[in-house]
C-alpha cells in the first residue's frame, strides 16, 4: 500500500475519503432526488443532515490546508518528514475531521444560520434566501470559505521556493564537481557512492512530485469558490451548477494524481495485473477440465476402432 512507504499518501488517503463523501451527498443523493422529483427525506432530519454534510465539507476544507503543509514539510525537512510516525499522520488527519464537524456542529446553534435542503424543484438545494442573506449565513461563508483558499497559499509558495534553491544548489555543485580527464576515475567512484544514497531518497522525489497535482486541486477548489460565492441566489440551474462545481471539486482530485504521479499508476496497473491473474487461473483450470474429458473419450474411440 503507498500509504505504508510514503508518507504524504497517509493524509491523500484521508482527503479521498473526505472526496467520497462529498460526491455522495453532492453528486449522487441530489442526482437521485431530481431524477425522482421527489424528496426522500423528512424535514425533521434536514438540521441534522445539514450539520453531517457542513461538516464533510468542512473537513475537505481542512485538508487543504494539511496537505498543504505536508508538501512544505517534505521539501523543508525532507529526512524528519520521511520519519514521522503513521500514528502521527492520522492523528492530524483525525484532528482535521473532528475539527471540521466540531465547527458545523458550533454555527448550526446559532438563530442567524440557515441550513439548505434538498429540493427537487430547484434543481438541488435551496434555503431560506432572506435569512441567508441578511442574517449572517452568506457572511460566514465567505470568510470561512476565503480563509480556506488562502491559507494553503504561502505554504505552496514557500515549497516552491525551497525547490527553487535545491535546485540552484543543485546546479551549482554539479557545475563545480564536473570531471575533468584527469579525474573521470574520481568521478565514477564518487558516483558509485552516491548511488545508494539516491536509491534511499527515491521517496523524497515521489513527495515532491506530489506538490503539482497538490497545488492544482487547491487552485481549481479556489476558483469554484468563487463562483459560488459570486454566484448563489435562487434558481434552479444556479441550483443545479453548485452541485456540480462541488461534485467536480473532489471528482478532479483523483484524475490529477492519476495524470501527476507515476508512483500511483503504477500501483493501479499492478492492481489490475493482479486482479486478471487471479482471474485466468479458473479459466486454465476449465480449458484443463474440459481437454482432460476430450482425452478421456479419445482412447475408447480408438478402441471401436481397432475392434471393428
Amino acid at each position: 500500500m503507498l500509504a505504508k512507504k510514503t508518507v504524504g499518501f497517509r493524509f491523500l488517503l484521508s482527503q479521498a475519503i473526505a472526496d467520497i463523501l462529498i460526491l455522495l451527498q453532492f453528486g449522487m443523493l441530489p442526482g437521485v432526488i431530481i431524477l425522482l422529483q421527489k424528496s426522500f427525506i423528512p424535514k425533521s432530519l434536514d438540521w441534522w443532515l445539514h450539520i453531517y454534510m457542513d461538516g464533510v465539507w468542512w473537513v475537505m476544507c481542512y485538508h487543504f490546508i494539511l496537505i498543504a503543509w505536508s508538501r512544505f514539510a517534505a521539501v523543508w525537512r525532507p529526512l524528519n518528514f520521511r520519519l514521522l510516525k503513521s500514528k502521527f499522520c492520522y492523528t492530524l488527519c483525525l484532528i482535521s475531521w473532528l475539527a471540521g464537524f466540531l465547527q458545523s456542529a458550533i454555527t448550526h446553534q446559532f438563530d442567524w444560520f440557515a441550513i439548505f435542503w434538498f429540493d427537487p424543484s430547484s434543481y438541488g438545494m435551496t434555503a431560506d434566501w432572506i435569512k441567508y442573506s441578511s442574517g449572517g449565513t452568506r457572511i460566514y461563508y465567505l470568510i470561512s470559505n476565503g480563509f480556506f483558499i488562502i491559507a494553503p497559499a504561502p505554504l505552496y509558495a514557500c515549497a516552491c521556493g525551497v525547490l527553487l534553491n535545491q535546485q540552484r544548489a543543485t546546479v551549482h555543485n554539479n557545475s563545480r564537481a564536473a570531471p575533468t580527464r584527469g579525474n573521470v576515475m574520481d568521478h565514477n567512484q564518487q558516483q558509485q557512492q552516491q548511488q545508494p544514497r539516491t536509491n534511499g531518497e527515491r521517496q523524497m522525489r515521489v513527495e515532491k512530485r506530489l506538490i503539482v497535482p497538490c497545488a492544482i486541486s487547491s487552485v481549481l477548489f479556489a476558483f469554484g469558490q468563487v463562483i459560488i460565492n459570486l454566484g448563489v441566489a435562487d434558481g434552479k440551474w444556479i441550483g443545479w451548477s453548485v452541485m456540480v462545481v462541488f461534485s467536480a471539486n473532489a471528482f478532479v482530485n483523483p484524475i490529477l494524481f492519476l495524470a501527476c504521479s507515476s508512483v500511483i499508476r503504477k500501483q493501479l496497473s499492478s492492481f489490475w495485473r493482479k486482479s486478471a491473474d487471479s482471474i485466468l487461473p479458473s479459466s486454465n483450470i476449465a480449458q484443463l477440465s474440459r481437454s482432460h474429458r476430450v482425452s478421456s473419450i479419445l482412447p475408447h474411440s480408438n478402441d471401436i476402432i481397432l475392434h471393428a
